[in-house]
């Protein structure tokens, strides 16, 4: 309990936190609210953000092997990236877009080789991983990792035309707008970008930035 409550003391102040308001309200209202609800609560000192780790020189590769039910295994690929304040980030989006678009039809519907598979930008306030995940039969992961470098090395070339960059963003779009048909849920959108977005500067317009 001793833990919980000073942990509680220390980054849950005022001067940490983001109110999020949807709906349709009038917010002079909910500034008078605000303060009158809020405006008794203490700001305090926040703890200094833990410095961020240099990615390893040379990556690594990691293979564990172990007892199995089956022949299913897991490959997980991944590649530093800049934190999601960076510009390239909404790129990375519909980069990632194409790639598991591609991917999933090519070794997953057409030959069969994975069970599933996921490519997506993980990112944080200071760092990030661009990734690769699948579940397959791992008597055909050196098949599968053979066509995900061959559809990386097509996209370093660029070689992914207007069509598939069009598809791509409207898939985005379309979880998007999926995303957010509830006032709850377009409030849980705005709160994470909120979140992480750096202070003074206003929450991104997630459809102008991918467009």
């Amino acid at each position: 309990h001793a833990q919980i409550a000073e942990l509680y003391r220390t980054h849950y102040l005022p001067n940490n936190m983001t109110l999020i308001v949807v709906g349709d309200v009038k917010p002079e209202e909910v500034v008078g609210r605000a303060t009158r609800h809020f405006a008794a609560f203490p700001a305090g000192d926040l703890p200094s953000r833990p410095v961020t780790p240099p990615p390893p020189d040379g990556g690594f590769n990691l293979r564990l092997h172990g007892p199995n039910l089956n022949a299913q295994g897991q490959i997980l690929l991944g590649a530093p990236l800049p934190g999601m304040n960076h510009p390239d980030r909404w790129a990375l989006s519909v980069l990632s877009e194409i790639l598991d678009t591609h991917l999933t039809r090519d070794i997953r519907y057409k030959r069969g080789l994975v069970y599933g598979i996921d490519v997506y930008p993980a990112l944080y306030t200071d760092c990030g991983y661009f990734v690769v995940y699948t579940t397959a039969d791992s008597q055909k992961f050196d098949e599968i990792l053979s066509e995900v470098e061959s559809q990386i090395e097509r996209a370093i070339r660029g070689d992914i035309g207007a069509a598939e960059v069009a598809e791509a963003k409207t898939a985005i779009r379309g979880r998007l707008l999926l995303g957010m048909e509830g006032n709850r849920d377009l409030a849980w959108w705005l709160a994470e970008l909120a979140l992480f977005t750096p202070d003074a500067t206003p929450i991104p317009d997630l459809f102008a930035e991918v467009e």
